[in-house]
């Protein structure tokens, strides 16, 4: 897994990309709020909008990260017979929480 501790602090998104296509390549710079998060010169599009999206995809892996852990707590509370039904406990348990939000 991907320690996300290390990210903390890290400059809340959104994150825009601004690019433009001089003839020495692609120049990009990736603001967010009233500053300037990276800055990319002869990268490629994809690049760019990759890193204008980290602020998305930090906060999916960490979505992805609860969920499995949610899984792993549902797993070790089965016992050997009622593991044939994890996902079904797990469903539950999972429901039952969103119900209470």
């Amino acid at each position: 897994m991907i320690d996300t501790d290390k990210y903390e602090g890290h400059t809340e998104g959104p994150w825009n990309a601004d690019c433009a296509e001089p003839d020495a390549g692609l120049i990009a710079n990736i603001d967010a709020h009233d500053h300037t998060v990276a800055r990319m010169v002869n990268g490629c599009l994809a690049d760019t909008q990759l890193i204008a999206d980290a602020p998305l995809l930090l906060a999916e892996v960490k979505r992805l990260n609860e969920l499995i852990e949610q899984v792993i707590e549902v797993w070790e509370i089965c016992n050997h017979e009622d593991r044939n039904d994890w996902f079904y406990n797990f469903c539950r348990i999972h429901k039952e929480e969103g119900e209470e939000e």
